[in-house]
């Protein structure tokens, strides 16, 4: 039972990580790339808000797979692919539709980015944990 607790809290602080890590991102990005925020918080996207948003996703799926696998202490880079397949689930079972001045492909660009950085994170703990 400890295990399995240990395994769900991995989870819970990976997604925790992940998700702070992407609203100080939006945020941050907001202010800096898309005129007339916060004054209107509903302003069009810009391509260079976009993009700045999409790899400071990928960045904090990474950072949040990694904290998995610390967490998890073993199989981190198992449980980092839960997460970041947990992270797709999400999206896919939120229907994936884009928030207003999205792009289509945006929020299922962002989900398959968190699986995948999700991974890489819990790689990079694999590779830095002691054998």
């Amino acid at each position: 039972m400890r295990a399995f607790a240990r395994s769900l809290l991995s989870l819970v602080a990976g997604l925790a990580t992940a998700v702070v890590l992407v609203m100080l991102v939006t945020y941050v990005a907001s202010l800096l790339l898309v005129p007339g925020f916060p004054e209107d918080p509903m302003a069009p996207p810009t391509r260079p808000y976009l993009v700045a948003n999409v790899v400071g996703s990928f960045l904090a799926a990474v950072a949040g797979g990694y904290v998995a696998g610390v967490v998890a202490a073993t199989a981190p880079l198992a449980h980092a692919s839960v997460l970041g397949a947990l992270m797709l689930g999400m999206t896919v079972a939120s229907g994936a539709e884009p928030a207003l001045g999205q792009p289509l492909w945006y929020p299922m660009t962002v989900a398959l980015l968190a699986l995948a950085g999700c991974a890489t994170g819990g790689w990079l703990r694999k590779r830095h944990q002691a054998p």
